[in-house]
């Protein structure tokens, strides 16, 4: 390899699942979910006498870059060095996983020279996907996504929707330090066990999604937005309400997003199953005023706070001689 690769995406945010437990003819999982531009993953690619993982999460590269040589039939590892230069902690409802993996299997494949620029392709060469695809797509593409959900012999979700937000609009997001999240073996035997989403229910959510958050995003009609984001997490968080103990993942998240609304923000909720709280703001003003707010107030400072605007475009990826 005679090339440096740098990779850098963005977060997801994940707004809650579709539809869980329905019969095998119809489609699972789906859901809504964005981008946003921080805190995201950095790595480098550069070449090397053998494969190597240095910095950040390299358990986690050594993990994706065995996935990858396997998909690819590869007898070893290429003779390359990644090193992650930035990571969020995993676990926090960000899509840390996701963002990582992908980002290992498309710098490899500009590092080798071969097409990785197609989400099922990316998908199978990490792994990933397998019940949300909004990560996926959100890692190509950016934006509010919308995914349609998947069969039980598709390897990824279908896009059914992705729109922009206005550049001007901010996510302030407020992560407990003292919270778990759930993923891996936890995750799939919690869903496992979880009873099915009943089919009014799907089918409230996505008229949520097709007839008030799409169209209040286009018309960039904020108040709006929020609300209907407010309630789509609401509805969503009922379904996983016997494995959470309630809407939200603990009893802190749900007093933060008491606390929230009652200061007037509207647009918020728990991104995948936390313990990250979002709140989306009409600008960085907005945004830097909740911070300093939630700086003053005794129980959430110890929570982490980070202002992050939307992504509207993917992952970049840059390639020198």
């Amino acid at each position: 390899m005679k090339r440096r690769v740098e990779v850098s995406t963005h977060s997801r945010l994940h707004f809650g699942l579709t539809s869980l437990g329905h019969d095998a003819d119809r489609p699972q999982f789906g859901g809504i979910g964005a981008m946003v531009a921080a805190p995201g993953v950095e790595l480098e690619i550069t070449a090397a006498d053998q494969f190597q993982a240095t910095g950040l999460l390299s358990d986690r590269v050594i993990t994706f870059a065995d996935s990858i040589a396997d998909h690819l039939q590869l007898s070893t590892l290429p003779q390359i060095c990644i090193n992650v230069r930035a990571a969020s902690r995993e676990h926090t409802g960000l899509g840390v996983g996701t963002q990582l993996g992908l980002a290992v299997a498309a710098g490899i494949a500009e590092a080798m020279g071969f097409p990785w620029r197609d989400p099922v392709r990316l998908a199978q060469l990490t792994r990933r996907g397998r019940r949300s695809a909004i990560g996926t797509y959100g890692f190509l593409l950016g934006g509010f996504i919308v995914d349609a959900g998947h069969f039980a012999n598709e390897p990824l979700g279908s896009l059914a929707y992705r729109g922009e937000f206005p550049a001007e609009w901010r996510f302030v997001l407020i992560t407990s330090s003292n919270l778990p999240g759930r993923a891996g073996l936890e995750e799939t035997r919690t869903i496992a066990n979880l009873p099915a989403v009943p089919t009014a229910v799907t089918a409230e959510l996505e008229h949520l999604t097709q007839s008030e958050l799409i169209p209040t995003l286009e018309a960039r009609e904020f108040s709006k937005f929020c609300e209907a984001l407010y309630q789509y997490g609401c509805l969503a968080g009922k379904c996983f309400a016997p494995a959470q103990g309630g809407i939200f993942s603990s009893p802190e998240t749900a007093r933060l997003i008491a606390w929230l609304r009652a200061e007037g923000i509207t647009g918020v909720g728990q991104s995948s199953w936390g313990p990250t709280v979002f709140a989306l703001l009409p600008d960085q003003t907005f945004a830097e005023q909740l911070r300093a707010a939630l700086l003053a107030t005794p129980e959430f400072r110890g929570y982490e706070t980070l202002i992050a605007p939307p992504a509207n475009t993917g992952a970049r990826i840059q390639v020198t001689d």
